[in-house]
């Protein structure tokens, strides 16, 4: 995969969201970040918290996010497990709107 993950960053032509619980235990979040590293790509935003706002507790962490050149993005979903859309509606909902609107993390 990393070839194609290669070509499609050098494109210029996509934004890349990649995205794991980190209490997943099928696709460890790990195994994503030494994949990322493999691709040798450049990091433009070091591993940083990102937040989203819950209606009843306000401000919280969604988890951490890591941005590399190439319009590739890693996000890890705190506290969840392999189906973040089920297992974290709200942090997944952000994360989705927020890759398909282009706003940061």
């Amino acid at each position: 995969m990393t070839p194609v993950y290669q070509k499609l960053l050098k494109s210029g032509r996509l934004r890349i969201t990649l995205y794991n619980g980190d209490v997943d235990m099928a696709c460890n979040f790990l195994q994503t970040e030494w994949f990322l590293q493999n691709l040798n790509q450049t990091v433009t935003t070091p591993r940083k918290p990102w937040y989203f706002d819950d209606p009843v507790n306000g401000r919280q962490i969604g988890g951490f996010v890591r941005q590399w050149a190439g319009n590739l993005t890693y996000l890890t979903v705190r506290g969840s497990g392999h189906m973040v859309p089920e297992d974290k509606p709200q942090q997944a909902y952000v994360l989705f709107k927020n890759h398909l609107t282009g706003s940061g993390y």
